[in-house]
């Protein structure tokens, strides 16, 4: 019996490798989607789409995401968070 339930083990376990493989692809794959539209709008309207992304998130989450996070993205996205002054009214530490 015991052989038996690691057998099954050993086949979810596959199972789930092989799910999670498909998951990271689709990931990637909506990833270059989301980059590659962004890519195409004006750098006022990504802007905006950042302030609101900001605006959305401080009011769903406790722990606040930052203009940083959307600077960490990839060098386009700093690009434009550093040049949008309307995404620093202040920065949050975390700290006190």
């Amino acid at each position: 019996k015991l052989a038996q339930i690691r057998s099954q083990i050993a086949a979810l376990e596959s199972q789930l490798a092989v799910l999670h493989e498909q998951e990271q692809r689709v990931s990637t794959a909506l990833d270059s989607i989301v980059y590659s539209v962004l890519g195409t709008f004006p750098l006022d309207i990504t802007s905006e789409i950042f302030a609101h992304y900001l605006e959305v998130q401080d009011d769903a989450y406790t722990s606040r995401p930052t203009p940083l996070t959307l600077a960490s993205v990839c060098s386009q996205w700093r690009s434009i968070a550093l040049a949008s002054p309307r995404l620093w009214p202040a920065l949050h530490t975390g700290k006190p």
